[in-house]
């Protein structure tokens, strides 16, 4: 799997799915792991250029809660999700 570049920090919308009042907070931390490579030369489809040396992957990590009105944690709170990571693969080159 080639390493992904994340160009803008991850939006990401949840709306509760319940018939009484619920509200969601969301909490998103991204994780960077860096490693060295010599060879293979890596290729950046973004600008065109290639490299080799240190990469960076990124996790995102999403923890979402539910409050009811009353702010205490809400159990069992469904919600429809949409999360936007704007990024690129980086392709290898042999």
């Amino acid at each position: 799997m080639s390493p992904v570049i994340i160009d803008k920090y991850p939006i990401m919308i949840a709306t509760p799915e319940t018939s009484s009042p619920a509200l969601l907070t969301i909490q998103k931390r991204i994780t960077k792991n860096v490693y060295e490579v010599g060879q293979p030369v890596y290729h950046n489809p973004l600008d065109n250029s290639l490299f080799s040396g240190r990469i960076s992957d990124y996790k995102v990590i999403v923890e979402v809660r539910s409050w009811a009105t009353d702010n205490t944690p809400a159990k069992n709170v469904y919600f429809t999700w949409l999360f936007i990571a704007e990024g690129a693969l980086l392709d290898f080159l042999m």
